[in-house]
């Protein structure tokens, strides 16, 4: 698993060399991820999600990126001589089927995602060496024959003393 996430850092480092990278197989919504710091401490990703089409597209508000613990994706790694992923919290959230949520064309949709929870040690580790933030989204329902999806990273830079 380790030689995985150095040969995955590795690749990300030759092929993509910029501070936030991304992929997008998605053909409904396009997804931009960045990184805020809202506080000291707390590493959170802004999410905003567009609707790219001519038409209206519908999802349950779980389905959105920060609409459920488990609508987005991710995975950090420990950069270093041996890189090593940050264990992850993992708690229930049972997606509410309630809301429907419809994308007019061109509307734009944006939330949060906290890093800081979903990372418990994130910030121990961050005294120590950067973190490059992996995620992944991917949206469609039962009656769709396909899934969409964007994925991308990016860097949090080790924390500087003062």
């Amino acid at each position: 698993m380790v030689r995985f996430f150095a040969f995955l850092l590795l690749a990300t480092q030759q092929l993509c060399p910029a501070q936030n990278s991304g992929i997008e197989k998605s053909k409904r919504l396009a997804v931009e991820v960045e990184m805020a710091v809202p506080r000291p401490g707390t590493y959170v990703l802004k999410v905003t999600v567009q609707n790219v089409t001519t038409v209206p597209v519908s999802l349950s508000e779980w389905q959105l990126p920060w609409g459920n613990r488990y609508s987005l994706t991710t995975t950090a790694l420990a950069t270093g001589r041996i890189p090593q992923t940050l264990r992850e919290n993992f708690p229930i959230d049972d997606p509410n089927v309630g809301r429907q949520v419809v994308l007019q064309p061109g509307e734009r949709r944006s939330g949060d995602v906290d890093l800081s929870g979903r990372f418990r040690t994130i910030n121990q580790v961050l005294r120590q060496t950067d973190v490059i933030v992996y995620w992944l989204y991917q949206f469609g329902d039962k009656a769709d024959s396909k899934i969409d999806y964007s994925a991308g990273w990016l860097v949090i830079p080790k924390i500087r003393p003062n």
